[in-house]
């Protein structure tokens, strides 16, 4: 019971204090924090509900992109031929190190 008590307490005394802060921060808040809160409340931003009704248009304009599929192929192969290239110096250079301990 006296655990029950205890807890209720504790919820009654946040309620307060969460109350109290909220009063504290709306009067500290600038005349154009109120203005953007009120804009938030009544959806008046860009998609709101003081926007016209969405239109069908009847042509709309795409971002041309043009690729050159040769020059992106070359790319392609040379990275992967350098890549190769050097994992083959790399296992190369390893043998060698190999080989002179051999001796």
């Amino acid at each position: 019971m006296k655990v029950l008590g205890v807890l209720l307490a504790m919820v009654f005394l946040f309620s307060v204090f969460t109350k109290a802060v909220a009063e504290t921060s709306n009067e500290e808040l600038s005349e154009q924090e109120l203005m953007i809160q009120e804009a938030a409340r009544k959806h008046l931003y860009p998609g709101g509900r003081d926007e016209d009704d969405l239109k069908i248009t009847k042509s709309a304009t795409f971002a041309q992109r043009k690729f050159n599929k040769r020059e992106i192929e070359k790319e392609v192969y040379n990275e992967l031929f350098n890549e190769d290239l050097k994992e083959t110096n790399e296992g190369s250079s390893e043998d060698s190190d190999d080989e002179g301990l051999e001796d």
